[in-house]
């Protein structure tokens, strides 16, 4: 089991730290992998960019975005693509199957994201 401690009047002093529990807390839900605490102590974007590298390669398929970025399933991936609500930048490569998008619009987004959410 994986536990995350999370101080809110230390988040809510500092916007950053809150991304970083948000980011934490997706990749206890979506990886595939089981990981400790340590493991998951980004300062920032970069750092969750370069684990997401280092775990996944710099262009993230469609599967890998779907448990990434909270689809509860392929289908519902799908539906989001065909609707073009996905919330970052995806494209094809000519003579290959499904979406792809680039690791750093990834980490980009959960930073983006954390920072509302603790706002």
């Amino acid at each position: 089991m994986f536990v995350v401690e999370y101080d809110r009047e230390f988040a809510a002093a500092n916007p950053k730290s809150a991304a970083h529990f948000l980011i934490a807390e997706a990749v206890n839900l979506l990886s595939q992998t089981q990981l400790s605490a340590t493991h998951l102590s980004f300062q920032t974007s970069v750092d969750y960019e370069q684990w997401l590298i280092k775990e996944y390669r710099p262009l993230l398929p469609g599967p890998i975005l779907c448990k990434l970025l909270a689809y509860n399933s392929l289908g519902t991936w799908r539906q989001a693509v065909k609707r073009k609500t996905v919330p970052i930048h995806i494209f094809k490569i000519p003579n290959r199957r499904g979406y792809i998008a680039l690791t750093k619009d990834v980490a980009d987004w959960y930073a983006m994201n954390g920072a509302k959410r603790a706002g």
